[in-house]
């Protein structure tokens, strides 16, 4: 069987017409179905390589779903191919885009989650308003946070960067976890710097940003309140407070 594959996989790559490739697409389903066989992964890879590379929306398509079934076997090929997977964000067909991020949510590990958490964010950014796929990017984004975040600081900066822009889809749900983890966070063995490092970015976000999403302008009344009173700069921290319930409640 494996034999057959190879042969069939080589030949219709060679045809470089729309036969050939729905017969490559249908060997790599096979490929990634059966039990697995290192020497043809390898080959599904390459092909697979240049479909990512190709400028056709339909070539592009079956490389994404391609690699989807290969990085369940092997997540070694997400190092790869990670970024072609990127560049496909730059197409223009919507669909080929959604693909595009729930692979690259399947890529994720430790690491390369700071790369593609900057992309989704960057991504997160230029999409429209209106787009539906916001609210789904915005709750992957968060979960990639928790599952692989490299440290604590890089997970409070890249939350609070992920409330700024989508301030518009984020949930309570979303809010609570966030505080729950700072939480956590702040109960280490080195809870008393962490907790100081967070108040000073939290007190910079409401000195350079009037328009805070309301989402994390929660996180921020939470987190001084809860941590100020231990702050050498108590007074400020007490008046920046007193400003927040007047916003909240004005």
């Amino acid at each position: 069987m494996y034999e057959c594959l190879r042969d069939v996989l080589k030949k219709a790559d060679d045809m470089g017409i729309n036969i050939g490739y729905a017969l490559v697409y249908q060997c790599l389903k096979v490929i990634t179905t059966i039990y697995p066989e290192q020497s043809l992964i390898d080959l599904a890879s390459q092909t697979i390589a240049r479909f990512l590379s190709s400028e056709s929306h339909n070539l592009k398509y079956i490389g994404i779903n391609g690699l989807a079934s290969i990085v369940k076997i092997d997540p070694k090929y997400t190092l790869s191919y990670q970024g072609l997977v990127v560049d496909c964000l730059e197409d223009t067909d919507d669909t080929l885009k959604v693909k595009t991020l729930d692979l690259l949510y399947k890529m994720t590990n430790k690491q390369n989650v700071e790369a593609i958490v900057d992309r989704l964010l960057a991504y997160l950014k230029e999409a429209p308003i209106e787009a539906g796929s916001r609210k789904d990017l915005v709750t992957k984004i968060s979960s990639l946070g928790e599952k692989f975040a490299p440290n604590q600081n890089w997970y409070v900066r890249n939350m609070n960067k992920l409330f700024e822009i989508g301030g518009d889809q984020i949930t309570t749900h979303l809010t609570n976890k966030f505080i729950c983890s700072i939480s956590e966070y702040e109960r280490d063995e080195n809870g008393e710097k962490f907790r100081d490092s967070t108040i000073k970015i939290y007190l910079k976000i409401l000195k350079k940003n009037p328009n805070i999403p309301d989402a994390l302008m929660q996180v921020i009344a939470w987190i001084l309140g809860e941590y100020g009173s231990s702050h050498p700069d108590r007074a400020k921290v007490l008046q920046i407070l007193n400003l927040l319930s007047q916003f909240s409640y004005g």
